[in-house]
């Protein structure tokens, strides 16, 4: 089946394209509280919520949602984990998922136990015993179990049983009931699964579609080979399924202006969405849904981002940790901030204005305000270095 495009496409400006992403990503004001049917909204309307392990500021799970929230309290993504309304799982990365979509985790399992199943076959002693400690005793952590690290040094090398666990948890035999300091409990997955969930192995019409539909639904615009960043997809059943779609008219095909060869996608009802934007001064996560695809970012909000803990000292730009700051439907800079919890004090240590980016009076109190509203947040008290 060939893609079907008109001649010439609908086209939509940079400004009403970046509108229609920012409400898709819950990023523009339209309802905002801490409730925990809100947290269970936006990691439904998002897919997935990025798990990373630091926490310079705030781990990327708080974060994301604090953006989106107005404030954020982390028991209430305890609350959903004990309430069996979200799972942690791989999306692109280690992501905490709403359970209603499952049954797609079963691809990359699948996948999973294809690739390892040397693995399987020369630890099953091992991993048989670990499900049996958990099978009797219940939810246990790797340091719940005595054996040591063997080889190397590094943080690489980690210690059988750990290993076991992991590979439990990719193949679906075990999940994450909760996580405690960060570090995960694991359980037999017919305990932590609720029993009324969807496990069916989806056809490949249904999860290439979930792939297309799920992720105009978090983005509102996108580009074809954004929609498969980092997933697994076989092309030519996505190309066929993406095809239907359009047939179908459940997607529609647009252009962007300032944007050319490109071809962009939206939901239909996304066009009738009033592009106003009245949103306030926001600080991302630079794991954030919204970041996470720098090709994309810097094509159409035209800023160029790069978390730079990774490089070398010398090759930094913009220090350590720096957070994207956007107002309205722009990035106005960026800046580096380190939070010391202890004597709490949340640290400024460079602030990074975008060229061309313009300060009110009134734009810089409310980004005084908002760094002080992200230092509680963290858990400080005290702000070294406000933005003036």
């Amino acid at each position: 089946m060939k893609l079907y495009q008109p001649s010439k496409l609908f086209e939509i400006d940079k400004s009403t394209a970046r509108v229609i992403t920012l409400r898709s990503q819950l990023l523009l004001n339209t309802e905002r509280n801490i409730s925990k049917d809100f947290i269970q909204k936006i990691i439904s309307q998002l897919g997935y919520i990025q798990i990373d392990t630091i926490s310079v500021t705030e781990r990327s799970v708080n974060h994301i949602l604090w953006s989106r929230a107005g404030g954020f309290n982390t028991n209430i993504v305890n609350g959903l984990f004990k309430e069996k309304k979200i799972f942690e799982y791989w999306s692109h990365a280690a992501a905490i998922l709403p359970i209603k979509d499952f049954r797609y985790s079963l691809i990359f399992k699948k996948y999973y136990c294809e690739k390892y199943k040397k693995f399987k076959q020369e630890n099953s002693r091992l991993l048989r015993n670990v499900l049996k400690r958990i099978s009797e005793e219940g939810p246990l952590m790797s340091r719940d179990f005595n054996d040591k690290k063997t080889g190397e040094s590094g943080w690489w090398n980690r210690k059988p049983s750990k290993e076991a666990l992991e590979f439990l948890f990719f193949s679906g035999e075990l999940m994450v009931k909760e996580r405690i300091n960060f570090q995960k409990v694991y359980d037999l997955t017919e305990r932590v699964l609720p029993f009324d969930t969807d496990v069916s192995f989806p056809t490949d019409e249904q999860y290439h579609k979930h792939l297309i539909l799920s992720f105009l639904t978090a983005n509102g615009v996108a580009a074809k080979d954004e929609m498969t960043y980092l997933r697994r997809y076989n092309k030519k059943s996505f190309d066929k399924h993406f095809a239907e779609l359009i047939e179908d008219r459940e997607i529609t095909a647009i252009s962007v202006s300032g944007i050319p060869d490109r071809i962009y996608y939206v939901l239909p009802e996304n066009l009738e969405m009033n592009s106003q934007d009245k949103s306030e001064i926001n600080l991302l996560s630079p794991f954030d849904n919204l970041i996470i695809q720098r090709k994309r970012l810097k094509l159409l909000f035209e800023f160029d981002y790069q978390l730079e803990c990774y490089l070398p000292h010398q090759k930094r730009k913009f220090g350590y940790f720096s957070l994207p700051l956007i107002y309205r439907n722009k990035f106005i800079g960026r800046i580096d901030l380190k939070s010391d919890r202890k004597n709490k004090t949340l640290y400024i240590n460079k602030f990074y204005p975008e060229l061309n980016s313009k300060f009110s009076q009134r734009s810089v109190s409310d980004l005084n305000k908002k760094i002080k509203e992200y230092a509680v947040f963290t858990g400080c008290e005290m702000v070294s270095g406000v933005f003036k």
